[in-house]
């Protein structure tokens, strides 16, 4: 299992992210968390879910195959951070939400690369007047 943390505006990683499959995704999302699933054709069941006190979003990933500890990793920006509990056949992603409301999100399912991407922050394209 690979979790990625991308910020597009990171002039270290712009230039990656721009010829990246996963493109499109950060024309929009300025944040992206990406969780790699392979073989994504093991993922049994994908839901997500909010919970209060503390406030946090929960992506819980079942019948996926993980070798991986439980870790957790700073974010920016809307979310403070992502707690990561692995066991034998499932995945358990806790965003916890900083200080202010919960940033706007999306998940996309990518079944052709076998990634699952969490992303937020909606990138300004200067086109709003």
């Amino acid at each position: 299992m690979l979790l990625e943390i991308i910020d597009a505006n990171d002039a270290a990683v712009a230039e990656r992210v721009r010829s990246d499959a996963l493109a499109p995704i950060a024309d929009k999302w300025r944040y992206q968390v990406r969780i790699a699933v392979r073989p994504f054709s093991r993922l049994a069941e994908m839901r997500h879910f909010l919970l209060p006190r503390p406030d946090r979003l929960v992506l819980e990933l079942s019948g996926v195959v993980l070798d991986d500890r439980a870790q957790s990793f700073d974010l920016r920006d809307g979310f403070r951070r992502v707690k990561v509990y692995a066991t034998p056949r499932a995945l358990r992603l806790e965003f916890e939400i900083g200080d202010g409301p919960l940033p706007r999100f999306s998940i996309f399912e990518v079944p052709s690369l076998e990634y699952i991407v969490v992303a937020w922050g909606v990138r300004d394209t200067g086109s709003e007047q």
